[in-house]
């Protein structure tokens, strides 16, 4: 303050002028600020869901005939009116083995597998009925695919060797033929459509591989680099995927690009359709959309054709694979701590 005495005295005038000045706008000015922030609209939290079952360690969710999930060591339906019943529990241990996965169903029957079994009911809830087994100890089935005629497909672990194995095999008339084998996040992704496997292989440059499952080579799609592969979607208009710092969307000298993209079934260059804050999986779509949900626990979508991200839920876990299905507009879910699956629907909030 010393050195504003010593000011001249014209100088001193003007400031505490200006200081006056600018006090007097403020007070002035308070409580039209006031009202102004109080009728700015103030983005909404995402919804959590609405619980629409309760079940013990749910795992995979399929959407046919209504909803079917794994829990409490049974095959649940929930029917579209909200109907509930389950399977009969087979043998089911307390340890992590025991504990079911991988969904799937083809016109006549549901599939799944646990620890080493492959299981299956008549849609929509009819007996259960036991497969097969695999024999060895070391070996366990972690998905299992719709069969095709005579022929069974399957994903196992074989960690004879002391690390993981995954393997895409193909089984008929009692003899198996080993299709893929490799680290376990290429299978992690693999979703199949029209009689050919997909699959993300992170290693090295060849991204995105489709595979015909009633034989022949893998075909290389889509050759980029992508440091951490997310869900993985087909349809009838496209491959979609989710891809943490994809190289070819990404400006050179730019930070990495965390996106959700579209390309043609036979292979072509991938189309943006949103940007992400976070990985994400699962990732599925239905007539207009592309719908995922990431590992923070935000649920979203965005037209098939690009356009605006819209938040349609928040989920309160951690997400994991096969644990995201959509029927009739609606999202399904499952909250694995809080052993709920939930349901949420559109309308929904725009991304901030």
């Amino acid at each position: 303050m010393r050195g504003l005495f010593r000011m001249p005295a014209t100088r001193r005038h003007l400031l505490r002028t200006a200081r006056f000045v600018i006090l007097w706008c403020m007070r002035r000015a308070a409580p039209a600020l006031l009202f102004l922030l109080a009728a700015a609209p103030v983005a909404a939290d995402p919804p959590a869901g609405t619980v629409v079952a309760r079940s013990a360690q749910p795992t995979s969710l399929l959407a046919a005939d209504g909803i079917y999930w794994l829990g409490d060591c049974r095959l649940n339906h929930r029917t579209p009116d909200g109907q509930l019943s389950s399977t009969k529990s087979p043998p089911c241990g307390k340890s992590a083995d025991a504990v079911a996965f991988g969904l799937t169903a083809d016109a006549s029957y549901i599939y799944w597998t646990q620890s080493t079994c492959f299981w299956r009911v008549r849609r929509p809830m009819g007996p259960r009925e036991r497969m097969f087994c695999l024999k060895n100890d070391h070996e366990e089935l972690e998905k299992g695919l719709a069969p095709a005629g005579a022929q069974r497909f399957y994903i196992h672990d074989d960690y004879s060797s002391g690390h993981d194995v995954y393997q895409l095999v193909r089984m008929q008339n009692g003899r198996t033929e080993t299709l893929v084998r490799g680290r376990p996040t290429p299978f992690l992704s693999l979703t199949t459509h029209a009689g050919i496997a997909y699959y993300l292989d992170p290693d090295g440059d060849d991204l995105v591989v489709a595979l015909p499952l009633a034989g022949g080579r893998p075909k290389v799609l889509l050759r980029d680099q992508c440091g951490t592969p997310g869900g993985l979607a087909v349809d009838d208009s496209g491959i979609y995927f989710a891809c943490a710092a994809l190289v070819s969307v990404t400006p050179a000298g730019k930070p990495f690009r965390n996106v959700i993209v579209r390309m043609p079934l036979a292979g072509g260059r991938p189309t943006v359709l949103a940007d992400l804050e976070g990985y994400a999986a699962p990732l599925v779509v239905d007539a207009q959309h592309v719908w995922w949900r990431t590992w923070n626990g935000l649920l979203a979508r965005v037209p098939k054709s690009g356009g605006k991200t819209e938040v349609v839920a928040r989920a309160t876990g951690q997400a994991i694979w096969n644990d995201l299905v959509v029927l009739d507009d609606a999202a399904y879910w499952l909250e694995h701590e809080a052993s709920e699956i939930r349901m949420a629907k559109p309308p929904a909030a725009p991304l901030p």
